[in-house]
């Protein structure tokens, strides 16, 4: 038997959905209203409700069929416990993933790494932990508390080292990631 529920946004958006976009069918509008708790990729994640607590699992399907490709959504609501251990399970993943990008950079840029003055080491440290995504200098600057001169300098280094790379999108979009090959 079904829990009632009685929180406005649930109620609104019931205990499951499946809209094809393609067809012009939507969300409800309170499903905007959902905070997101765990990413899993660009197709899935978890949300919960701000009033109450109860959990939904979004995923987004691209049917990529060469004639005819489908674009639709679905979502469910889902018992805490489902919800929980699913976050358990994506955070160990990724602490597993950036163990393995860890020692991947330690064995390509080990020796250089560990005679880099300090400020280097935690860049780099930084944008490990970061695993493959591309970071601004500035962002580097204001998570790290360091000046952003001393940013700059530090990623010139890096560069010349060839333990960072910098990636140009135009002229003024600029990221940095570890040099991975």
């Amino acid at each position: 038997m079904k829990e009632t529920v009685s929180c406005p946004i649930c109620e609104s958006l019931g205990e499951a959905l499946f809209v094809d976009f393609d067809e012009g069918e939507h969300f409800p509008d309170a499903f905007r209203e959902l905070e997101m708790v765990q990413w899993f990729d660009e197709l899935h994640d978890l949300r919960r409700c701000p009033l109450c607590g109860t959990y939904y699992d979004f995923r987004f399907v691209t049917d990529n069929d060469i004639f005819q490709p489908t674009h639709t959504g679905e979502y469910r609501r889902i018992p805490s416990d489902e919800a929980e251990r699913m976050v358990r399970e994506e955070r160990a993943r990724l602490e597993e993933k950036k163990r393995r990008y860890r020692k991947q950079v330690r064995k390509l840029h080990g020796k250089v790494i560990r005679s880099l003055p300090e400020v280097e080491k935690r860049i780099v440290e930084y944008l490990t932990d970061r695993l493959y995504d591309e970071t601004s200098d500035t962002q580097i600057s204001k998570d790290l508390g360091i000046d952003m001169a001393v940013v700059e300098k530090a990623l010139a280094s890096l560069k010349q080292k060839g333990v960072v790379e910098e990636f140009r999108y135009g002229k003024l979009y600029v990221r940095y990631h570890v040099r991975r090959v």
